[in-house]
């Protein structure tokens, strides 16, 4: 049995992984580096989800941006700098709408590789 903490902080750590692997994607997709990293500066590799060709560059921008602060928020979270019991299930559900918005944006990058998120 788990306690609700827990199955909160275990869909705040499900956010932050496919945080991660957006960016991640993201940053491939353009830069095509050498060695592929997961976590290295995610807030930033969100950027490459923008396209400024796109008629609708602005409203990603503003979804990376929350994305951003999902991120911060997630590791405030997953450190122990925010307690997870008073972590409302509103709140991760937001989280959620802005990691899926991401992860739809990366699915339509070139070369951006990011799979669906198993149930």
């Amino acid at each position: 049995m788990t306690s609700v903490a827990t199955a909160r902080r275990a869909r705040v750590l499900d956010l932050r992984i496919r945080l991660e692997r957006a960016a991640a994607a993201a940053f491939d997709g353009v830069c095509k580096p050498e060695v592929k990293q997961r976590q290295t500066d995610v807030r930033t590799r969100l950027l490459y989800l923008v396209d400024p060709g796109r008629s609708d560059a602005a409203a990603i921008h503003r979804l990376v941006h929350l994305g951003a602060h999902v991120y911060k928020r997630t590791s405030d979270v997953l450190h122990g700098r925010v307690s997870s019991l008073d972590l409302p299930d509103v709140l991760i559900d937001e989280w959620h709408e802005v990691v899926v918005g991401l992860e739809a944006v990366a699915r339509q990058r070139p070369g951006a590789g990011v799979s669906s998120p198993t149930p």
